[in-house]
């Protein structure tokens, strides 16, 4: 689990982009986020807003880690949007792509305001690797006590950009556009 010291520790050998440097490479394709709105560029962080498209996960009576085989219903949000229940999990993707070179990685983070609501949107992935080229998957959690209404379009995550100090060698993705249970490409 990643953990906010990390991420200290990070700043100190990285350099962390402003909305000034993110504007500039968003701009010169050095990153590329799909559709792109300078509205949801912050000081030092983007906005990325949810798809229409969840997926919720079947019910099983068991999940054996060893040989996971998790099966989901695809929900395209309508106009009024998802109810997600107290406790109900699933699985959505941000409506933008992000593509980014070998020496940019990226940190996301829950908006503090949905946060604050009791919705969680990052149970693992919270770091978006160099040479990433896909929609980011958020795995969607309500904490809080009551319902809570989710739409398309709704602003719910942030990423903060990171200059690595030297591009990174390994690549992992060659174009691969799935994770291992659910379509990352919507």
């Amino acid at each position: 689990m990643f953990d906010y010291r990390d991420t200290i520790k990070l700043a100190f050998i990285t350099m962390v982009l402003s909305d000034t440097d993110i504007k500039s490479q968003v701009g010169d394709g050095t990153i590329a986020i799909e559709p792109f709105l300078t509205s949801n560029l912050k000081q030092g962080s983007y906005t990325f807003t949810l798809s229409a498209l969840i997926f919720k996960p079947k019910p099983q009576e068991i999940i054996d880690l060893s040989d996971p085989q998790v099966e989901h219903e695809a929900i395209k949000m309508k106009e009024d949007g998802y109810i997600l229940d107290p406790g109900e999990f699933v699985v959505g993707f941000t409506a933008e792509k992000l593509t980014l070179p070998q020496g940019i990685y990226c940190i996301l983070g829950t908006r503090g305001s949905r946060a604050q609501l009791g919705l969680d949107v990052l149970q693992s992935s919270t770091l978006v690797e160099p040479g990433s080229d896909n929609q980011l998957a958020l795995e969607i959690c309500n904490h809080s006590q009551s319902r809570i209404r989710l739409r398309a379009g709704d602003r719910i995550v942030k990423g903060i950009f990171l200059q690595l100090t030297s591009a990174s060698e390994s690549t992992n993705m060659d174009g691969e556009i799935m994770t291992r249970y659910i379509p990352q490409n919507i």
